[in-house]
């Protein structure tokens, strides 16, 4: 119907109820009307920090077509400078055996 939904994934760590998604794209058909976005600042307690994620389908696209990701680059790309090197070390040591050993704890 022409609208793209924007899921706010951040209080996902936060969800312990079984069978309710962490993800919109746990949702059938979610890939082809969606883009998820998420950060460390729940996860790791990047509040400040400022650095997260963006998760945009193939398969979402516009009306004639072409893909949605194509354009989200080319603006991301454009108008943001991007995260700064400590702060992306950060984020990678979240995700490294010992990093997700501490926030999973």
């Amino acid at each position: 119907r022409g609208s793209i939904l924007v899921f706010d994934a951040a209080y996902a760590p936060f969800i312990r109820s079984p069978g309710v998604p962490k993800s919109i794209f746990e949702v059938e058909g979610a890939r082809d009307v969606a883009i998820e976005v998420n950060s460390f600042s729940k996860y790791a307690g990047f509040t400040g920090v400022r650095l997260g994620w963006t998760v945009v389908p193939d398969s979402l696209t516009f009306s004639d077509g072409t893909p949605v990701r194509n354009d989200f680059n080319r603006v991301m790309t454009t108008a943001f400078n991007g995260a700064s090197n400590i702060v992306q070390s950060g984020g990678m040591a979240c995700l490294d055996d010992e990093g997700l050993a501490e926030i999973n704890t």
